[in-house]
């Protein structure tokens, strides 16, 4: 990807939500210099427009807002472990994945809180899923490999993608939330099973 691209990219689409699975350290998560083209001149030859992991919504914590380009999967908050999807996918060809949310005007900790959402319809699916179509298109994708952090999200895009007008796909593929309990370790080896493909 050229610079110019990775630039436009930034400014349309990582002010919020999008960001790259691309970590300076897995022990500081929060690090985004990474980031810094003038820094790392190397970053946009390292994205994979083609891969992407997509979340669920953003599950910012009370008080706290997200504001910096890239926050987003970045953060040394513990409740969040993001820490554990550097561990995951560093060293793996899936390093590079483009990730965003699903939902992105909806902030809530507890998936709980966003299924009921959906259902009351104070969220509507059809169009985050519309709109995540619009979001890969404009990043350039072209029938990537979709990785769900969590059965919510697989199964939103698996039943709502064939109503979206830019809705495809090469693969869609659920792995265990990163939030969830257990070691990165077992992360990383849980991961790898579900992506033996890919990694």
């Amino acid at each position: 990807m050229t610079q110019s691209e990775f630039e436009r990219i930034e400014k349309t689409y990582c002010q919020k939500s999008g960001s790259w699975a691309i970590w300076k350290d897995c022990a500081n998560v929060s690090d985004l210099s990474v980031f810094d083209v003038r820094k790392n001149p190397n970053v946009p030859n390292q994205v994979k427009p083609n891969v992407v992991m997509v979340g669920l919504n953003a599950s910012v914590p009370k008080g706290e807002i997200t504001v910096a380009p890239y926050s987003n999967f970045h953060s040394n908050f513990s409740r969040q472990k993001d820490y554990k999807i550097c561990c995951a996918f560093k060293d793996t060809e899936l390093w590079g994945a483009y990730m965003t949310d699903l939902i992105k005007n909806y902030s809530a900790t507890n998936s709980k809180d966003v299924k009921a959402a959906v259902k009351n319809g104070i969220v509507d699916i059809q169009q985050c899923v519309n709109d995540l179509f619009a979001e890969l298109k404009g990043i350039g994708a072209q029938k990537p490999v979709i990785i769900c952090f969590g059965g919510d999200v697989f199964k939103y895009i698996k039943k709502y993608a064939q109503n979206a007008p830019v809705g495809t796909y090469c693969d869609l593929v659920n792995i265990r939330h990163y939030a969830a309990w257990g070691s990165a370790k077992d992360y990383r080896s849980d991961c790898h099973k579900k992506l033996a493909k890919y990694i």
